[in-house]
């Protein structure tokens, strides 16, 4: 029991660790040349979810397209969304634009409100950010 104020401290170290470096990782995006305020990076992260799911469903879907037309390669979105096809709506939820096709096997990129874009990889399950283009 003498060992207890030794884990407390090495617990409390942990965490300032941790705050350190999600304090580093938010004065990184709020210091970058955009000048990305602290509100949007939240902002994105809540957001980001929803358009994760939004891409999974959009790979999930292209896929059963790809399966009933195996010479294709890419699937045209106005052939996925719509009343009565794979999916019937794609919701933007903060105000990001959805490729107009998807190829098989490739990344989706959605293009955020900003002008950046977020780049997913439904295989891998990567996430990246490109700053939008100047």
């Amino acid at each position: 029991m003498t060992n207890i104020p030794g884990k407390v401290w090495i617990i409390l170290g942990l965490l300032a660790v941790v705050a350190g470096v999600a304090l580093v990782t938010i004065k990184h995006f709020a210091l970058s040349p955009k000048n990305v305020s602290i509100p949007n990076i939240v902002s994105r992260i809540e957001n980001e979810g929803y358009i994760v799911g939004n891409c999974y469903m959009l790979s999930k879907f292209t896929n059963q397209y790809f399966s009933a037309h195996p010479t294709l390669n890419k699937a045209p979105l106005y052939e996925l969304v719509g009343p009565g096809k794979y999916i019937d709506v794609i919701a933007p939820v903060a105000g990001e634009r959805y490729p107009s096709e998807v190829t098989r096997d490739g990344d989706i990129t959605v293009v955020l409100r900003d002008g950046a874009s977020f780049v997913f990889n439904p295989n891998t399950g990567k996430k990246t950010y490109l700053p939008a283009a100047q």
